[in-house]
Parts: C-alpha cells; structure tokens; sequence
C-alpha cells in the first residue's frame, strides 16, 4: 500500500479514519512486509491521540495545508 516514504514531523491524514483528524509523525522507520518496504509510523492524532501503524495497512495521505489543519483542530478543540 505504500505510495510514497514519510518523514518525521509531516502531517497526516489516515483515510480509513478520518475522525482523529491530522496527525503529526512522531518517529518513522522503515520495515518490510510480505518482502515489500513499506514503514512503521508513529502517530499523534487530534482527537486519537499516540498510534503507531504499518504503511502496509493504513493508507495515508498528507494533511491540508496548515491553515485548515489550525481550523480542524479550532472547530474539534484539539
């Protein structure tokens, strides 16, 4: 599943779970699964708080720019 490698301190949108909101990458590393590169990231979601997941699995995209970002998180108080 993975389209493309991310970097500490970008931010993100889970696609299957919109409602944490953006999230900003804590620590990434790089992994292999089923002998494809993909990466386990760390995450700290608005309104999910600190996951961690596979590249493999979730889908992510990168957030809006960072004005709407300030706006989410003023509308859902995070």
């Amino acid at each position: 599943m993975q389209a493309r490698t991310f970097a500490k301190g970008e931010s993100v949108i889970h696609t299957g779970k919109p409602e944490w909101g953006p999230g900003d990458i804590v620590s990434a590393e790089g992994q292999l699964h089923e002998g494809k590169p993909c990466q386990r990231l760390t995450i700290r979601f608005a309104r999910a708080g600190l996951k961690t997941i596979s590249t493999a699995f979730a889908e992510l995209k990168p957030a809006a720019k960072p004005e709407l970002k300030q706006q989410w998180r003023e509308l859902f108080g995070k």
